[in-house]
């Protein structure tokens, strides 16, 4: 890695691994690897061409410009919109291939006719709301959406799915009940002979502790990236995590007692101090929240306390006055020996949002083979 540069090293091997487990876990079932916002900060592009190679054929992302991005690089595997599709944009969806989410009976009249005026058919999967209530249709919406959509013949209704709001916590029963309205579309999908192939509803916390509902296919996003996603913990973890953040040295001085550190002043040291500069901030993606919290390791060695707040492009860290370090050295942020879910917890939030906000400017290296690989985007 260039010094005096953050950067992600991205492991494709332990993302090839998790995808492996998951296949293992699911018995033969259809893995969807979901590679929404930029594959959680992995590498939409290149994640998708990696699990191509593994057999990986039909995609999740959220929205027409991640589904397009897929199409410009070349994927062409089947990729599904999880979210919205604006009536603009109709026309490009069928155009490319690219298949939409189906909670909204206006956007399934307009999708059908122009898919008409293209003589063209076009797959869609029909998103049922059980309980999350964010999108898809309501139980009680079930019968009147899927009379009107059996008539809709341009469509072919591929697949049949919704989302699990509580499948990461030990008690099972708000899944339990999603997953009774969920069966009830489905008797119902079959009912009006919507000749549903594809019924998915478990995440990746479904598919650590929710066997019993991976059904025609499973939907992979953060556990392929290596993160744990249950409170339900297994003796050993199978899957690796594919994502190591690391920076740089780029100063060290010395701070007298009663001396203060940052913007606001918020660390005052209480007696000499030696202090590290690390060429990471709040624009990379190190959360601000770690502020007086965090903490680093240093050339995989020496722990280092994050002192002050965090700045938006350098963070200041209190390191032990006899350790041997120096300036352009290696700072790990999270990775090998630093637990994501870890400062998560600092930051009382989830690894999802972290994996997420690194920003671009922060390079992305690639390992596969055991070696660095060089990918064009």
């Amino acid at each position: 890695m260039e010094k005096f540069q953050s950067g992600v090293k991205i492991n494709l091997d332990n993302l090839i691994n998790n995808y492996r487990v998951i296949k293992n876990k699911v018995k033969g079932k259809k893995v969807i690897p979901v590679i929404k916002a930029d594959a959680y900060g992995h590498g939409a592009e290149i994640c998708a061409k990696i699990l191509m190679s593994e057999g990986a054929d039909l995609f999740a992302v959220s929205s027409v410009y991640e589904a397009m991005c897929l199409r410009d690089y070349g994927i062409d595997a089947d990729v599904l919109i999880l979210g919205y599709v604006p009536d603009r944009k109709i026309n490009k969806i069928i155009d490319n291939d690219i298949i939409p989410t189906i909670y909204n009976l206006d956007f399934a009249r307009k999708l059908n006719e122009e898919a008409g005026k293209k003589n063209k058919k076009i797959k869609v999967h029909i998103k049922i709301n059980t309980g999350m209530n964010r999108l898809g249709f309501n139980k009680d919406e079930i019968d009147e959406a899927f009379k009107l959509l059996k008539g809709l013949d341009n469509l072919i209704y591929e697949g049949l799915f919704s989302h699990f709001a509580t499948s990461d916590e030990i008690d099972k029963s708000y899944s339990n009940k999603q997953f009774e309205i969920f069966d009830y579309a489905i008797k119902k999908s079959k009912e009006y002979d919507l000749d549903v192939t594809i019924n998915h509803i478990a995440n990746s916390a479904a598919i650590t502790d929710l066997d019993e509902y991976s059904l025609d296919a499973v939907r992979a996003g953060i556990v392929l990236y290596g993160v744990y996603p249950s409170e339900v913990k297994p003796e050993i973890n199978p899957y690796k995590p594919v994502m190591s953040f690391y920076t740089t040295i780029t100063n060290i001085f010395h701070i007298d007692k009663d001396e203060t550190v940052g913007y606001g002043r918020t660390f005052t040291a209480k007696e000499k101090t030696k202090v590290a500069v690390m060429c990471v901030g709040y624009a990379d993606g190190y959360n601000r929240k770690l502020s007086n919290k965090g903490e680093v390791l240093i050339n995989n060695k020496y722990k280092a306390k994050v002192i002050g707040n965090v700045c938006m492009d350098m963070t200041m860290l209190e390191i032990p006055e006899e350790a041997d370090i120096e300036i352009g050295d290696n700072v790990e942020i999270f990775g090998e020996n630093i637990n994501i879910s870890s400062l998560a917890e600092i930051c009382e939030t989830i690894p999802y949002e972290l994996l997420c906000c690194i920003n671009k400017r922060v390079k992305r290296e690639y390992i596969l083979n055991g070696k660095p690989e060089e990918f064009e985007i």
